[in-house]
C-alpha cells in the first residue's frame, strides 16, 4: 500500500506529556480545492433533485422528482442507491413520486425521503421503504438526519421532528413554510431557512429563535458536525455563520442564486452550486472553499445543479443535476487525515475524521526504524463528531502513530 500522508504523534504517555511532531508527511498533497476532477457516474439521466452520502463517502442516495411546494410542478421520479461511491447504482423499491429531499445516517444504513406523497424511511440503506405517520397532506421540502439516524427533522408547511427514526412525528412551534433544514450530528442543533428568514434551535426543535440574517428568500443550508459553522444560500448570495447562526456574513462568497450547499464535518470544506440569478438560467459552475468560506474557487462542470452532498472529510463530493439530461457527478480527492490526541480518564484517545478512503492506523516505538505495525484495536466511530477513535493505554511508554492507505 502507498503511504499517502503520515500523521505522527509522539507520546510520553506515562506522564501524559504529549508531543506532536509536525513532520509534514512523506509527500506533498495538493490542496484539493485547486485540483478537483468531476466525473459523471453511471446513474441514469433524470430530474435529480437531492443526494445524500454516508460519512465515508461510500453509500449514496439520490432522488428524482421536483422541488415540493405550492409553486412547483409535479414530476414523479425514483430513488436510487449506490454502495460503491457512485460506480454502480440500484433502483430501489421506493414509490415513484415527486421527491424533494433525501437524508441518511452517518453509516448510510438509515435513510429518509420526503416529497408530495409524505415522508418515507428506510433501515437497510434504501433497499426498502416505509411510509411514516407524518401528515402526507403537507408539501415536504427537505429532511435532515442525526448521525445515528434516530433524530429526523422535516420541513415544508411546518417543521416536524422525530426521535425514533421516523416512527412517530411531532410538529414543533416553528413558523410555517421552509425550504431547507440542517442538523448537527447529535440532532440537537437545527437550522431552518425559507423566505421568512433563518431560524435556529438548540434543543432538537423544542424552541426556535430568529437569527439576524437579512430578509431574503433562503433556499438551502448546511451545517458542520457540531452545528456551529453554517452556510446558507439565498437568491442573491451565500452567507456564513461561525457561531451557530447567531450572526451571518457574506464574506465574499458567490453572489448568485444558489440552490444547494454542503459542508464537511469540521465546516472548513464548503460547496455551493445552483442557479445564476443574473442570467436567469442554471449555471454549470460549482464553487468550493477549503478555509470555511474565506476563499472560493470556481469549477466548471457540465451540469444544472439541484443538490450537493459531502463526505465527513470533504474529499468526496456528490452533485445532482436536474432538467433534461440530468445526471449525478462525483469528485474524489486524496484524503489527508490528521491525528488528534486527547485525554480520556486515565488513558488517551487518538482520533481522526472519518476518511473517504480506507486508512490503517499504524504504530512504531522508534522513528529511527521502519518497524511500523498495524494497531490491533479497531477504531470506533464517535457519532457526535464523526471521528474514528482508538483508546491508548497510558502505560505503554513512547509510541508514534501514522495513517497508511
Amino acid at each position: 500500500m502507498k503511504l499517502l500522508r503520515a500523521s505522527f504523534v509522539g507520546m510520553k504517555v506515562r506522564h501524559f506529556a504529549q508531543t506532536f511532531a509536525a513532520l509534514g508527511g512523506l509527500l506533498t498533497i495538493v490542496n484539493p480545492v485547486f485540483a478537483q476532477t468531476w466525473t459523471r457516474t453511471s446513474a441514469p439521466s433524470n430530474n435529480w433533485v437531492s443526494v445524500a452520502v454516508s460519512a465515508d463517502g461510500i453509500k449514496l442516495l439520490a432522488a428524482a422528482g421536483s422541488r415540493a411546494g405550492p409553486f412547483w410542478g409535479s414530476s414523479p421520479g425514483p430513488i436510487y442507491t449506490s454502495a460503491d461511491s457512485g460506480a454502480t447504482w440500484t433502483l430501489t423499491s421506493a414509490p415513484t413520486q415527486s421527491w424533494s429531499s433525501v437524508a441518511c445516517s452517518a453509516d448510510g444504513t438509515k435513510a429518509a425521503a420526503v416529497g408530495n406523497g409524505g415522508i418515507f424511511t428506510s433501515t437497510n440503506s434504501g433497499a426498502t421503504w416505509t411510509l411514516t405517520s407524518a401528515p402526507n397532506t403537507n408539501y415536504w421540502s427537505a429532511v435532515a438526519s442525526s448521525a445515528d439516524g434516530s433524530k429526523l427533522v422535516a420541513v415544508g408547511a411546518g417543521v416536524y421532528t422525530s426521535t425514533n427514526s421516523g416512527d412517530t412525528w411531532i410538529q414543533t412551534r416553528a413558523p410555517n413554510s421552509w425550504n431547507s433544514v440542517a442538523s448537527s450530528a447529535d440532532g440537537t442543533r437545527l437550522v431552518i431557512v425559507g423566505c421568512g428568514g433563518i431560524y435556529t434551535s438548540m434543543d432538537s426543535g423544542g424552541n426556535w429563535s430568529a437569527t439576524d440574517a437579512s430578509n431574503q428568500c433562503w433556499v438551502a443550508v448546511a451545517s458542520s458536525v457540531d452545528g456551529t459553522k453554517l452556510v446558507a444560500a439565498s437568491q442573491w448570495m451565500t452567507y456564513l455563520s461561525s457561531d451557530a447562526g447567531a450572526h451571518w456574513i457574506s464574506n465574499g462568497a458567490p453572489n448568485w442564486y444558489s440552490t444547494c450547499v454542503a459542508s464537511s464535518a469540521d465546516g472548513k470544506n464548503l460547496v455551493v452550486a445552483g442557479l445564476d440569478w443574473v442570467h436567469y438560467w442554471y449555471n454549470d459552475t460549482i464553487y468550493t472553499s477549503a478555509d470555511s468560506g474565506a476563499i472560493w474557487v470556481p469549477h466548471i462542470v457540465d451540469g444544472k445543479w439541484s443538490s450537493i452532498a459531502s463526505s465527513a472529510d470533504g474529499d468526496t463530493l456528490v452533485a445532482a443535476a436536474d432538467l433534461t439530461g440530468g445526471g449525478i457527478w462525483t469528485s474524489q480527492q486524496t484524503p489527508s487525515p490528521g491525528l488528534r490526541l486527547s485525554p480520556s480518564a486515565s488513558d488517551l484517545v487518538l482520533s481522526w475524521t472519518v476518511p473517504s478512503m480506507s486508512f490503517v492506523l499504524q504504530e512504531n516505538s522508534d522513528l529511527t526504524t521502519t518497524n511500523w505495525t498495524d494497531v490491533p484495536t479497531s477504531p470506533s466511530l464517535n457519532l457526535t463528531n464523526l471521528r474514528n477513535e482508538v483508546v491508548l493505554s497510558s502505560t505503554n511508554g513512547n509510541w508514534f502513530y501514522r495513517l497508511k492507505h
